[in-house]
């Protein structure tokens, strides 16, 4: 999902909308799955708060959507099971008809050979249309569990700006000066030490 969140298929026609060109959209576009968890964290970074956050929630959307869009469509696997049930189905009808014509012709006699061969191929036609339904149900839970995504966290804007950030600047600004002045003093001691 890292990757289809990443797409220009998703992405650009929000970029399009927005009006800005696919390339510096990428540039400012960050999403992934949050290391260690299930979850996908989605980042537009914009100097103007509102279409950064109209940028995102625009992509969880269509991201959605999608998803959506793809739950309506039945599987391959549960319309072949669902067929295999139909099919099951309409062969105990018919064994079911044909155990009652036997039985009408006995007529409260002994049951015959034929009528004892067709209860047990009904039982069998029945475990398996069984079997066949349990199979479904756990296809549809799968596919459930699996491609239904929930939206954690409305789209929000980041309290503190993510770039740039003068004061931080500033003090790494002033650590790095203090370290190179050091170095400076420390090598002029060790020349002034050499020339004594």
């Amino acid at each position: 999902q890292s990757v289809v969140i990443n797409s220009r298929t998703l992405l650009e026609p929000v970029a399009l909308k927005e009006g800005i060109p696919i390339d510096q959209f990428e540039g400012n576009w960050i999403a992934g799955q949050k290391l260690g968890t299930e979850i996908l964290e989605l980042q537009y970074n914009s100097e103007d708060g509102d279409q950064a956050l109209a940028i995102v929630a625009a992509i969880t959307s269509s991201y959605l959507a999608d998803f959506e869009a793809e739950a309506e469509v039945r599987p391959k696997v549960i319309v072949e099971y669902e067929a295999l049930a139909d099919s099951l189905s309409e062969q105990i009808a018919a064994k079911s008809a044909e155990i009652a014509d036997l039985t009408k012709e006995l007529r409260g006699n002994v049951a015959s050979p034929a009528l004892t061969a067709a209860l047990q191929d009904r039982a069998a036609l029945n475990a398996s249309y069984q079997q066949v339904q349990l199979q479904i149900a756990g296809a549809n839970v799968f596919i459930q569990q699996a491609n239904t995504p929930v939206l954690v966290t409305q789209p929000f804007l980041l309290k503190e700006p993510v770039g740039p950030l003068p004061a931080r600047r500033a003090i790494f600004g002033v650590l790095a000066g203090l370290a190179l002045a050091a170095a400076f003093v420390f090598i002029a001691l060790r020349i002034a030490a050499g020339r004594v």
